[in-house]
């Protein structure tokens, strides 16, 4: 029920730390016209156990914008609250569908912070929040750190607020054999998740710039943040997003920047605009992904054909909201890799979200759905994934089929003869003193 809080309520008090943390962002957050648009755009809101409103993404809208202006539930910091703001992931796919483009998931990430500054917060999220850190220890000490994740399982995961059959990503034994140009053609940016875990995902999008005859300087590895935002860590989100921009404005000097993650395109060209202003607008508009370049500069074969494997694109929720799907599709096609079937349901690990014991009931539900979707998949299938968290879930997921990253099918197509960059622009060859990897 709504009431009419004074200044000291929790209602006002949850509402005013809202908005020191988002600023002029929560603003909009007023204007929700509870026309459910969201709804149909987000992974959780149409499962069974999302029958009540205030589980879909357009309670959630409705809850901030009554929160914001002035007229919020009898007890936002109510368990039930929070346990309904957990079906929220932080995807944002809910933006691409509203008129307004509400930040939901900021609006949510903010709530959190606030909240846990009264209730407290789990270990896991204590650990989960410094996950760069711990994804920079799994690159320098891939041993130690797989002996360590493989040790937080049952009753100690329980304990810690991770859910009980935790299974956290393996560290690869070498890092991505990459090499950059001091003031190359454009700038690489190597996430540290893929640094640690998947090295052969900054190595395809490599090979292909440099196909194309664009010699890229590397930075990295850098943290995007998602975690932070999936987290609700909004104050320590702007610290380093404003870090992080300020230090790829510098580098970039008007060179477009080339993510590996869709987690960084979607902080870099999503989030961090909204969150920090007119910097990270400004260097957003030089952020892209592989594909684009691909598309406009190289060609596939004239006949038309197939390099022989069974594709299924899976399309990840952030692929979904960067709207990256399309152009992944086109590319793939172009290279000799037309998917066969697209999946479209939520895998149902949603990144940090999904390791949480919070997170759990829901995430299982989704991953219940995607597996129906999936059954039609055959064995020995390839499925494709922008989602480095998804991939993760779909090797477990899907053990009889093939996991790969898009960019890597399309690095194999360079091998063969099928996908030819070299039209407009030449190819690079790697200079003796091209520098080392990273920054």
């Amino acid at each position: 029920m709504d009431n009419e809080p004074g200044k000291d309520s929790a209602g006002s008090i949850v509402g005013a730390r809202i908005r020191e943390l988002l600023g002029g962002a929560a603003d909009v957050a007023e204007l929700c016209m509870r026309c459910g648009f969201c709804n149909a755009a987000c992974p959780t809101s149409s499962l069974p156990s999302a029958y009540l409103e205030s589980r879909t993404s357009r309670g959630r809208a409705v809850f901030f914008r009554g929160l914001l202006s002035g007229r919020p539930p009898e007890d936002p910091l109510a368990e039930e609250v929070a346990a309904d703001m957990e079906y929220c992931m932080s995807c944002g796919r809910c933006m691409n569908a509203c008129p307004l483009e509400i930040p939901i998931p900021l609006l949510v990430g903010a709530y959190r912070e606030a909240r846990a500054r009264e209730k407290g917060r789990s270990a896991a999220e204590r650990l989960l929040r410094g996950y760069d850190a711990l994804d920079r220890f799994a690159g320098a000490v891939p041993k130690l750190y797989n002996a360590a994740a493989g040790s937080v399982r049952g009753t100690i995961a329980k304990a810690l607020g991770f859910r009980e059959d935790l299974e956290l990503p393996r560290a690869s034994d070498r890092r991505p054999r990459i090499r950059g140009w001091r003031d190359g053609d454009v700038l690489l940016l190597v996430d540290t998740y893929t640094w640690a875990h998947e090295p052969g995902a900054p190595e395809a999008v490599w090979r292909l710039l440099i196909a194309m005859g664009l010699r890229p300087e590397v930075l990295g590895p850098l943290d995007h943040g998602m975690v932070l935002l999936d987290l609700g860590y909004i104050s320590r989100l702007r610290e380093e997003g404003a870090e992080l921009v300020e230090r790829l404005s510098r580098a970039a000097r008007g060179r477009k920047i080339v993510v590996v993650s869709p987690a960084s395109y979607y902080m870099l060209r999503r989030i961090y605009p909204i969150l920090l202003g007119d910097g990270a607008r400004r260097l957003s508009a030089d952020v892209l992904d592989v594909y684009e370049l691909v598309l406009e500069r190289c060609r596939g074969r004239g006949d038309g054909g197939r390099n022989g494997a069974r594709i299924t694109y899976h399309e990840s929720c952030l692929s979904r909201s960067n709207s990256q799907g399309d152009r992944i599709r086109k590319a793939l096609g172009m290279a000799g890799y037309p998917a066969e079937g697209t999946l479209t349901r939520c895998c149902g690990l949603g990144g940090a979200w999904g390791l949480r014991r919070n997170g759990a009931r829901i995430s299982d539900e989704l991953v219940r759905k995607f597996l129906e979707e999936a059954a039609a998949i055959p064995d020995g299938s390839v499925v494709a994934s922008e989602s480095e968290a998804c991939r993760f879930q779909l090797r477990r997921l899907l053990p009889r089929a093939e996991v790969i990253y898009p960019a890597d099918l399309l690095r194999r197509a360079l091998e063969d003869g099928s996908l030819d960059c070299s039209g407009r622009s030449g190819s690079a060859a790697i200079p003796p003193s091209a520098g080392k990897t990273g920054t």
